[in-house]
């Protein structure tokens, strides 16, 4: 059996795309921020503590913040030691 990485829904519409609001959550393991890729079209953005989503987008599969490739799934623990609350993900 394969599992696939979680997919988290946006409340809004997704502020890349303007379109769905499907997310995957990936941690960094240099500085630590959560990024979110948008699965419409790929782009990396990073997810502020604030809970408000930064469309600073970067490369892909490199951190918004730092640029680093050591990207992994978030965990549930990581996302909420992002400060990443229900207010924005359901």
């Amino acid at each position: 059996m394969q599992l696939d990485a979680p997919t988290w829904h946006l409340k809004t519409a997704c502020p890349v795309c303007g379109q769905g609001s499907m997310l995957c959550l990936l941690a960094c393991e240099d500085c630590g921020c959560v990024n979110a890729e948008c699965e419409e079209e790929g782009t990396w953005f990073e997810v502020s503590f604030a809970g408000v989503l930064s469309v600073r987008a970067s490369n892909f599969n490199h951190c918004a913040s730092c640029g680093s490739s050591k990207v992994h799934t978030a965990s549930l623990a990581e996302v909420r030691a992002a400060g990443i609350g229900s207010d924005l993900f359901f």
